[in-house]
C-alpha cells in the first residue's frame, strides 16, 4: 500500500499490477509509454530468462528492491530487456527508500544510501556485520499491528543485517531472524549464496538445509556453466561449517523457477 499505491495515487498515475508470470502484461503498456516497473531480483531474472526474443524496453526503469542479481543475470536482462534503465534500491515501508543503485554491475550491494538519509549499523561483530538502522520523516511511528518501530531517539533498526564496502555501498547479510542452526551453529544461508555467486559461470544459487537420513546437510542447487567439481574447489573458500554437501548443477535451460522465481 505505501510503496506502491500511495505513490500512484500521489503522482496520480496509472497503476498496473500483473502476476509475476505474465510480463506480457508489461510489455505491452512499455511499448507506447514511459513505465516504472518494481520487482524483487528474483523475479526480474525469472521474466528475463523467459524471454524468447529481446524487446525494446527503452521507456522502462526496472527497479530492484532488496536483493541483487549476479553479474550473469544483470547482462542477461540488459541484453533481453534493451535500453532499459536498470536500478536496485533497499528500504520498507517502515524506513522509506534508504539506498540506491544507479546502474547495478553485479556487485551484490544495494547501493550507497540516498543523499540525505543516514543508515549505519548497530550490534556490529567481528567481521564488521551488524544490524541496520535509520532515522527520518519517512520513517513509521508503528508496525500495522500497533506495536512502536521508531525508538524514543527516533531510530528505526530494521530486521536485516548488512555490511559497509570501503565506497559506502551497503551488502545486505541476511535477516536478523534469517539464521539457521546446522551441527549447533548458526549460519546464514543468505550471506553464504551471495559468497559463492563469486565464482565464475554461476549464475544463479539457492543455499538451503536439509536433512537426510537424519543428518541436516548444507544443500546447494546452482545455475550456470560451472561443473560441479569447480563450483567444490570454489567452496572452499569458505569456513568448513559453510561449504555445500548436496550439490545439484543446472544449465539455465534445465533449472526449474516457481511462478514467483525461486529456484
Amino acid at each position: 500500500f505505501i510503496m506502491v499505491l500511495v505513490p500512484a495515487l500521489f503522482l496520480a498515475k496509472d497503476l498496473l499490477i500483473f502476476p509475476p508470470y505474465k510480463w506480457d502484461a508489461l510489455h505491452k503498456v512499455a511499448a507506447q509509454e514511459y513505465v516504472i516497473c518494481l520487482s524483487v531480483p528474483s523475479l526480474l531474472a525469472a521474466a528475463s530468462v523467459s524471454t524468447g526474443k529481446p524487446l525494446d524496453m527503452s521507456k522502462v526503469a526496472l527497479l530492484m528492491t532488496s536483493g541483487y542479481l549476479s553479474r550473469t543475470r544483470v547482462e542477461m536482462v540488459r541484453s533481453k530487456f534493451q535500453g532499459v534503465s536498470l536500478l536496485n534500491s533497499y528500504g520498507a515501508s517502515e524506513t522509506g527508500v534508504v539506498t540506491l543503485d544507479r546502474n547495478p554491475d553485479g556487485r551484490f550491494h544495494v547501493g550507497p544510501p540516498i543523499f540525505g538519509k543516514p543508515v549505519w549499523l548497530e550490534d556490529v561483530d567481528e567481521n564488521n556485520i551488524g544490524k541496520i538502522a535509520t532515522s527520518g520523516i519517512d520513517g513509521r511511528e508503528f508496525y500495522w499491528s500497533g506495536q512502536p518501530i521508531r525508538r524514543p531517539d527516533g531510530v528505526v533498526a530494521v530486521t536485516d543485517r548488512g555490511h559497509f564496502d570501503t565506497e559506502g555501498n551497503l551488502y545486505l547479510d541476511g535477516r536478523l531472524d534469517g539464521g539457521e542452526k546446522l551441527h549447533g551453529v548458526t549460519i546464514y544461508p543468505r550471506q553464504i549464496e551471495r559468497h559463492l555467486l563469486g565464482c565464475d559461470g554461476i549464475a544463479d544459487i539457492r543455499v538451503h538445509i536439509t536433512n537426510v537420513s537424519g543428518i541436516d546437510r548444507l544443500a546447494a542447487r546452482v545455475v550456470g556453466s560451472v561443473t560441479e567439481e569447480q563450483f567444490k574447489e570454489y567452496c572452499n573458500t569458505l569456513p568448513e561449517i559453510s561449504q555445500p554437501t548436496l550439490i545439484e548443477c543446472f544449465t539455465e535451460e534445465s533449472a526449474v523457477y516457481s511462478k514467483h522465481g525461486k529456484l
